[in-house]
């Protein structure tokens, strides 16, 4: 382990979880850590849906150990309120083991296809050597979220990979998602409630070249097509952000909207496919939850309830 993973495991990340509990609320946290080792437990029970029609559409994870009980219920409550077949490809963080990867096919024994880690470097080795891709071989391992472009984005397949985060829930069905499925056209996403990019528009305008970025781009849905990433343009993109406004946690949303300034690229409609939800009222008028922020208390406590008592 570097220097910098022991100082963030032993200090930072303590201290961050400290504040974040005097943030939310002693009791709040102690709820919310309470109604999540029971999502845990519910979430081992879930089973696939399939339909009886021919047709199915693929969609991906970046999930492992930590995340797989948030992925279950995403994936579950999407197979549920879809009314066809979805399959997902479960792209390893890193964590995944044998124990880990049979309990994903006992409960999802046809609808899954976990792609191990072993098998993302081999395409990685061959499609972004380090050799000539440095900055983001390095950048992949130190902030795992850059992993959704490029270990999703060098499996097989140049056409549209719709990427989801574990953290949503599915509420009714997707309709406008399932359309873009069938007639995939241009890049695909959600909008934020704020702006998150993590750095400047200027400096995302001058390294696209582009007179405007999206506004409110979020990745919780993330369709883009791999045949429109320039890698030599991402490795670029990657370094001068880091080495003239430094690291963000938001810096995989910032390169997808970068990535998108220049491309033809839809919204599904923020009123109905909703980031940082609050549970109000019933039955939910929304299609999609995007759990982030101030809404993980809604998540645990509340979220994953609905679709295990649909």
């Amino acid at each position: 382990m570097s220097a910098g993973k022991i100082i963030y495991q032993f200090y930072y990340k303590p201290v961050g979880l400290i504040r974040q509990a005097f943030k939310t609320g002693v009791w709040r946290t102690a709820e919310i850590n309470r109604c999540r080792r029971q999502m845990k437990i519910a979430a081992a029970r879930l089973h696939e849906v399939c339909y009886p029609c021919e047709e199915t559409f693929t969609v991906y994870f970046l999930t492992g150990k930590k995340y797989w009980f948030q992925t279950a219920f995403c994936l579950y409550s999407l197979q549920q309120s879809a009314g066809t077949n979805i399959h997902a490809y479960l792209v390893d963080d890193g964590s995944f083991d044998e124990e880990l990867e049979n309990s994903v096919k006992s409960q999802f024994p046809t609808t899954t296809t976990v792609i191990r880690s072993s098998e993302i470097l081999r395409r990685l080795d061959n499609i972004l050597p380090e050799s000539d891709f440095p900055v983001l071989r390095r950048r992949r391992l130190e902030y795992p979220h850059l992993r959704k472009l490029t270990d999703v984005h060098v499996l097989p397949g140049e056409g549209p990979k719709l990427v989801l985060d574990s953290d949503m829930l599915f509420l009714r069905q997707p309709d406008e998602l399932l359309h873009w499925l069938r007639q995939p056209t241009g890049f695909l996403f959600m909008r934020d409630v704020v702006e998150s990019y993590g750095y400047t528009s200027a400096l995302m305008k001058e390294l696209t070249g582009s007179a405007a970025i999206p506004e409110r781009l979020n990745v919780g849905v993330a369709g883009v097509a791999s045949s429109a990433i320039n890698w030599k343009k991402l490795e670029f993109w990657t370094d001068e952000l880091l080495k003239r406004e430094g690291s963000s946690y938001l810096q995989e949303q910032a390169l997808t909207a970068m990535l998108a300034a220049n491309r033809h690229h839809l919204f599904l409609p923020d009123a109905t496919y909703k980031v940082c939800p609050s549970i109000q009222q019933r039955p939910i008028p929304e299609t999609l939850h995007h759990y982030v922020a101030e809404s993980k208390y809604d998540y645990f406590v509340k979220g994953w309830k609905l679709i295990s008592q649909k």
